[in-house]
């Protein structure tokens, strides 16, 4: 239903008429979702959006065209993809880990071991999470 609602909407909002799927909404589907031309473009098949062998087809056309489907979004001047700033560690893992290390349920070794964190962001996540 998400993929239907957005190609509805960017329909709606680029004032698109055409009824095939192109190139264009995939593209605003992958910028949209974070993902490859690729994976938008399978998806669309997988829902029967696109005729099966369509989004291998589509992704060829506009590597030999284009170089990349990026360049090809960039070409149209679509917006670019948002980035997302995600946390190492969210802020309800950072207490819980707080609790084990003060606990003595789990030592900072195991922590950043396990999390891939370095020693001094444990210290830091234990202090903002003790902080009152």
């Amino acid at each position: 239903m998400g993929v239907g609602r957005a190609i509805r909407g960017f329909r709606e909002h680029y004032g698109i008429q055409e009824p095939r799927i192109r190139d264009f909404e995939i593209l605003l589907l992958a910028r949209f979702y974070g993902v490859s031309f690729d994976v938008a473009a399978k998806r669309c098949e997988d829902l029967g959006l696109l005729p099966a062998g369509l989004a291998f087809a589509l992704s060829a056309q506009i590597r030999k065209e284009f170089r990349s489907a990026e360049k090809r979004a960039d070409a149209l001047g679509l917006p670019p993809r948002q980035s997302v700033d995600l946390p190492a560690i969210s802020s309800q893992l950072a207490q819980a880990i707080s609790r084990a290390v003060n606990a003595g349920a789990a030592s900072i070794g195991w922590v950043t071991d396990r999390l891939g964190v370095s020693i001094g962001e444990v210290f830091a996540i234990n202090a903002e999470s003790s902080a009152p």
